[in-house]
């Protein structure tokens, strides 16, 4: 097994390949017996790690140039911040908040707060213009267990930035319905729960 140094340099070693195969592409999948990348133009839902890869190869590597295309990359995000979608919140988490972190550029901070009060303002819903597989479970009423990893990451983000208590009570009653509804007794997950609008009553 290799040692903590040798994974990080395999790590870095396979952004900066991916980066040399990719160009201005984005990565999506790829293929686990050859490793050739299948590309998306604008990110699709996972953009935000690919900035945070490169984010960190720029920052370990102290290449100031690649530090400058992550924020060129943050900002072809931007988009993606109107959009009625749940992976607003680590596209913007792993992009613009973790930028900030790294760079203090007051730009990235006011970028990933818009996304966190637009997260936290649509609470759970995937939203009409989630991309997932299927176009037909868009929807305001849909929630999806996996709507845990992208508005918590941002709300913790928020409420350290902010104090703004919105950002951890939000978060502990979407847990708490989470843990409620979407995990059962044996500790598997629902993956989706469409829930009556008007009532808040599960639709089976």
């Amino acid at each position: 097994m290799a040692n903590r140094d040798d994974a990080l340099n395999y790590m870095l070693a396979r952004v900066e390949s991916t980066r040399i195969e990719i160009g201005d592409q984005w990565p999506y999948h790829a293929d686990p017996d050859t490793g050739s990348w299948t590309t998306t133009d604008d990110g699709d839902w996972c953009g935000g790690h690919w900035v945070e890869c490169l984010r960190i190869a720029g920052e370990l590597n102290g290449d100031k140039g690649l530090l400058e295309e992550v924020r060129d990359r943050a900002e072809q995000l931007r988009p993606y911040l109107e959009r009625d979608d749940q992976f607003r919140g680590h596209r913007f988490y792993y992009s613009a908040s973790r930028l900030y972190a790294t760079t203090v550029d007051e730009a990235m901070r006011t970028l990933a707060l818009a996304a966190a009060y637009a997260m936290r303002s649509m609470a759970m819903p995937i939203g009409f213009q989630v991309q997932v597989k299927s176009t037909t479970l868009a929807s305001r009423n849909i929630v999806a267990v996996d709507n845990v990893h992208p508005n918590l990451r941002l709300d913790w983000w928020a409420l350290k930035e902010t104090g703004v208590p919105v950002f951890e009570t939000g978060a502990k009653r979407h847990l708490d319905l989470t843990i409620q509804d979407l995990i059962r007794d044996d500790g598997s997950t629902v993956e989706f729960i469409d829930y009556d609008p008007d009532t808040g009553d599960i639709r089976k």
